[in-house]
């Protein structure tokens, strides 16, 4: 794909990135729903009082993930990307993220991690430096 010109192109990326999301973190959350869950929270005061109830499971670990932008700020496509979506702000660490938190609408951080990888994914064939980047609530 060619560089981000206008934004049109902007918007365009962006709903292909979103629509990637959508359908990598619904794919994951599928296949750990099939495999069953992880863990089992339990109650230090009564450890026998939750097992085996399913409220008490969980599929993984909770967190959140996202899209960094290693791009330069004043770079045309990125003040396009800034204009258009404007969740999309500076790193801690350098850079840009860009939250998309319509993903999935969990906690489970492997799911999360999916939607953002192929998001990042999408935008890398319009010219971004993206990648996916996570944390462990």
């Amino acid at each position: 794909m060619s560089e981000v010109l206008s934004i049109a192109d902007v918007r365009r990326m962006y709903s292909e990135a979103h629509a990637a999301g959508v359908y990598a973190a619904a794919e994951k959350l599928a296949l750990m729903e099939r495999s069953g869950p992880r863990w089992q929270v339990v109650d230090e005061a009564n450890p026998d009082a939750h097992k085996g109830d399913p409220g008490w499971q969980m599929l993984g670990l909770c967190g959140m993930a996202w899209v960094h932008l290693s791009e330069n700020g004043n770079s045309r496509k990125m003040r396009l990307l800034r204009k258009f979506d404007p969740r999309c702000h500076k790193s801690y660490y350098g850079g840009w993220d860009l939250f998309y938190c319509s993903f999935y609408n969990g906690q489970v951080i492997d799911v999360h991690k999916a939607g953002a990888k192929a998001a990042a994914e999408v935008m890398r064939r319009y010219g971004f430096d993206a990648y996916a980047d996570s944390r462990i609530d």
